[in-house]
């Protein structure tokens, strides 16, 4: 159970990594009892490019679970606001892609109020 983060090249220590060392080349367990959990397979963890928001994705749930990063700690994980699996956001942070079970590609953009409804 590894997490990859698409910025960490470009910004690194700009993102706090539950107190972890920023990823490297060599994959290791991430946010043990938080993000990886035991019995459960975690994967396709992305943090947003401002750092205060990281999706990942569980099975055997079959779900995305959100964390968000305010007054210097992390939230619980929590289901996302949509329903489909392995995320990327776009590079502005203001809209999160996502594909569903029947393999279609969704996104929602971000709005004043949190997050739109799903576009195709």
């Amino acid at each position: 159970m590894s997490c990859d983060s698409q910025i960490t090249s470009d910004i690194p220590g700009t993102i706090n990594y539950f107190n972890e060392e920023p990823p490297g080349n060599t994959p290791k367990v991430f946010g043990q009892g938080t993000v990886s959990i035991p019995d459960k397979n975690t994967h396709a963890c992305v943090f947003s490019p401002d750092g205060s928001m990281i999706i990942f994705s569980r099975y055997p749930d079959k779900k995305s679970y959100i964390m968000t990063f305010s007054n210097g700690q992390w939230s619980n994980p929590e289901e996302a606001f949509f329903e489909g699996k392995e995320c990327y956001f776009s590079a502005d942070g203001k809209r999160v892609f996502y594909y569903t079970n029947g393999g279609d590609i969704y996104y929602n953009e971000k709005t004043e109020n949190g997050w739109g409804e799903p576009i195709s």
